[in-house]
């Protein structure tokens, strides 16, 4: 539906007469908006995986600008692009944090089950992306000891103090 020119014409002189004009909002809601944009979007993308980080970043997204539109329709001019471009921007360095942090955690557990388990179980688990209930008969060797006296010797070390030593 096209709005008719004599009532464009009516309403930009309706403006012009009362001064209604859209106010540019100070500087500190701008950064605050910009920042909760971001803030908003970096929690998201840390916090969720997948499709709910997908779904919740929509959602960040869409907020943000009905609240710029309500900003607008209350008389103030918030820029829908920076806005977006804010979003943008933290949507982007929260997906390099997420790839950053994960590649760290990756080595983490391949390094604690390597621990546990040998580096060939850890290597296999990584490369097959399961854990598989098999295993496989071996000849192996097992040595029970007892060392004379160890038992006394380490009673003894576990009872005195430390500031002895």
């Amino acid at each position: 539906m096209e709005t008719p020119g004599v009532e464009v014409h009516a309403n930009t002189l309706r403006t012009l007469l009362t001064g209604d004009f859209l106010q540019p909002v100070p500087q500190w809601a701008r950064i605050l908006a910009l920042a909760a944009t971001s803030a908003a979007t970096v929690t998201v993308v840390t916090a969720f995986a997948g499709m709910q980080m997908g779904i919740w970043c929509v959602v960040v997204l869409a907020l943000a600008l009905i609240g710029t539109h309500v900003a607008f329709r209350a008389g103030w001019l918030v820029s829908s692009t920076e806005v977006a471009l804010a979003f943008t921007w933290a949507l982007i360095g929260g997906i390099i944090y997420r790839f950053a942090t994960a590649e760290k955690k990756s080595s983490f557990f391949k390094s604690a089950v390597a621990l546990f388990v040998g580096k060939q179980v850890a290597h296999s688990l990584e490369a097959d992306q399961k854990i598989g209930l098999t295993g496989k008969r071996q000849m192996v060797t097992i040595l029970f000891s007892d060392i004379a006296g160890l038992r006394p010797f380490a009673s003894r070390k576990t009872r005195r103090k430390w500031w002895t030593c």
